[in-house]
C-alpha cells in the first residue's frame, strides 16, 4: 500500500515466480500490473512478448530495450546491442560497450552520433 511503483513491481514479480510462469503471469494481468509483467517477462527473456505488452505501457518501452541490449551484449550480438542500448535512450551504453571490446572506432562513432 505505502510502496513505491517500483517496490510495488518488484513484490508482484516475487509473488509471480512462486506461482510458476502460467499461473504467475495470469496473476499479474489479473491485477492489471503491466509494468510487473512486463519486467517478468524481461527476466525472463521473453523480450518479444515484453514488447508487445509494452504497447499498452508505453513508459515501460525504454525499460524492455535496455534489457534486451544487455541480453544481445551477454550473447555477443554488438551491434543489434548497440541499435537496443540507442532506443532505450542509453547511448552511453552502447560506448561502454564497445570500449570494454576495445572497439573505439565504434565508440567513437556512436559518440558522434548521439
Amino acid at each position: 500500500m505505502y510502496g513505491s511503483d517500483k517496490e510495488t513491481c518488484e513484490l508482484a514479480k516475487q509473488w509471480a515466480e512462486t506461482l510458476g510462469p502460467d499461473a504467475g503471469m495470469k496473476i499479474l494481468l489479473k491485477f492489471n500490473l503491466i509494468d510487473a509483467v512486463i519486467e517478468y517477462l524481461c527476466d525472463r527473456k521473453e523480450f518479444e512478448e515484453a514488447f508487445r505488452m509494452a504497447q499498452k505501457a508505453i513508459h515501460k518501452k525504454p525499460d524492455v530495450h535496455l534489457k534486451f541490449a544487455f541480453d544481445l551484449e551477454d550473447g555477443k550480438r554488438y551491434k543489434e546491442a548497440e541499435e537496443h542500448f540507442i532506443k532505450a535512450g542509453k547511448p552511453e551504453e552502447a560506448i561502454n560497450m564497445y570500449e570494454h571490446l576495445n572497439d573505439f572506432q565504434s565508440a567513437l562513432q556512436v559518440a558522434k552520433i548521439h
